[in-house]
């Protein structure tokens, strides 16, 4: 009787187990803002995403910064990147950001299109939407929205929050969700658009302006997943089919 060769299914899932590590790291950050003093509006990709926009600063906020490295926004003021931000070639996209607030009505933190509820394709987060200290990420949809709750602090805490959009994605439920959050119950709508190549608005809705977010934001970073390429699917598939025949030789 031929002895199985043990070492070769440890190498074909080792080999699965290298393919799946390297889709997940060709994820590619297409945006991410610092908010740095000396650097307040450049966006520290590389990419060339700067920030700019018109606001009236109320108090010491505006486009100062607020002395931590983060943006302060008083209640007047809007960011928006100079040239649009196109996110079509992309179908997976990881937001995260720091926040903190006091305030208790509605606040855009970030818009993808000066009004996403006329931009299939389009999203936004902002604070207090679905009562006080609840937010609303929300993708908007050929068919409506798709919806998540946030609860976020009012009494002017940090805290870092994680928006995970998956237009791939076969569960309704797994579209869009925010971490930490809770899935918003009703509006999850599957029916999804791309991605836009529109204007990226941070602290207001650029249509208008309106609905000013009053608080600091920090560390705004947008980034891309691609899905696994058709080579890397074959290889896996070839890698298990692999470890499967050698441990029926005998």
């Amino acid at each position: 009787m031929k002895k199985p060769n043990s070492s070769t299914p440890q190498l074909a899932f080792a080999l699965a187990a290298a393919l799946l590590s390297t889709t997940a790291a060709e994820a590619q950050v297409v945006a991410h803002w610092r908010f740095e003093p000396g650097a307040f509006l450049q966006d520290s990709s590389g990419n060339g995403n700067t920030l700019g926009g018109t606001a009236t600063p109320s108090g010491s906020s505006g486009f100062a910064g607020s002395g931590d490295g983060s943006a302060s926004f008083g209640g007047n003021d809007i960011l928006n990147t100079l040239s649009t931000l196109n996110l079509t070639a992309f179908q997976q996209l990881e937001i995260t950001w720091q926040q903190r607030t006091t305030m208790t009505g509605i606040g855009l933190l970030f818009e993808h299109s000066a009004n996403k509820n006329n931009s299939p394709g389009g999203f936004l987060a902002d604070v207090n939407e679905n009562g006080t200290g609840i937010g609303f990420p929300s993708l908007r949809t050929f068919d409506g929205n798709n919806n998540d709750n946030m609860p976020h602090a009012t009494d002017g805490t940090w805290e870092s929050f994680t928006l995970r959009i998956d237009l791939t994605a076969t569960d309704p439920a797994d579209i869009l969700v925010v971490t930490p959050g809770s899935n918003a119950p009703g509006a999850q709508g599957a029916n999804v658009a791309p991605f836009l190549n529109d204007t990226f608005y941070i602290g207001a809705r650029g249509q208008g302006p309106q609905f000013f977010f009053v608080g600091n934001i920090d560390e705004l970073k947008i980034e891309a997943v691609p899905e696994p390429t058709s080579f890397l699917l074959t290889a896996l598939g070839a890698a298990l089919g692999l470890g499967c025949a050698r441990r029926r030789v005998s």
